[in-house]
C-alpha cells in the first residue's frame, strides 16, 4: 500500500490481489481515523457532521484516497479550533500525526 502511495495511483499497476489487499488495508485506516475524528467533533464541535456512510459497492484506492483527504481536512479543521492547551491534553498532534502517517 505504501508503495502504491508513493509511486501515485496513475503509475501503479497493481494485481488483482495487491489492489484487494491495499484498498482493505486503506479502508482500515480511513475507517479508524474517522472514529477518532469524530470523538473530537463530538466532544468540540457540538457533534459529527461527517459520519462516514458504508459503502453499497466495492471501491477503489483512488475513492479511498479521496476519502482520506476529506478526513485530514476534517482533521485539520478541528486542530484550527482547539486552544493550544486542549490540543495537549488532547494530545492531538501526536494522534494527528499518527493518522496522517498511517502508522
Amino acid at each position: 500500500m505504501m508503495m502504491r502511495i508513493e509511486i501515485g495511483e496513475d503509475d501503479f499497476d497493481p494485481c488483482s490481489l495487491c489492489d484487494e489487499r491495499s484498498c482493505k488495508a486503506l479502508l482500515e485506516y480511513n475507517n479508524k481515523f474517522n472514529v477518532w475524528l469524530n470523538d473530537m467533533e463530538n466532544k468540540y464541535s457540538g457533534g459529527s457532521q461527517n459520519t462516514r456512510r458504508g459503502y453499497s459497492a466495492p471501491v477503489t484506492f483512488s475513492e479511498h484516497m479521496r476519502e482520506r483527504s476529506s478526513l485530514l481536512q476534517r482533521c485539520a479543521a478541528i486542530g484550527d479550533k482547539l486552544p493550544f492547551k486542549q490540543k495537549q491534553f488532547e494530545r492531538f498532534d501526536d494522534h494527528a500525526k499518527r493518522h496522517e502517517s498511517f502508522w
